[in-house]
């Protein structure tokens, strides 16, 4: 998904409200509409929801560039993901 200047775009996401059976497809969906440029921030409140963001986006080729926890204590995540490998 292009901006009209033909830069990346950055998708933003919170998976709070979303129920760890349809995580996956949430995220598949939100990851194939991503052009190479492009990056998608996840966040969210439950550790296992970031497993399973991990996991999907190693199964189907994806990157983690970040991993940011905030408030590491109270289980918030942040994670920056891309479809290639150098994409800054």
């Amino acid at each position: 998904m292009k901006g009209k200047d033909n830069s990346a775009e950055q998708l933003k996401i919170s998976v709070d409200e979303v129920r760890c059976q349809q995580l996956s497809v949430v995220l598949r969906r939100c990851l194939q509409a991503m052009d190479t440029e492009d990056y998608l921030i996840v966040t969210g409140q439950q550790q296992e929801k970031a497993r399973v963001i991990r996991r999907t986006c190693i199964r189907h080729g994806y990157y983690i560039k970040e991993d940011i926890r905030r408030n590491g204590s109270h289980g918030k995540f942040c994670l920056y993901i891309t479809n290639d490998e150098n994409n800054e």
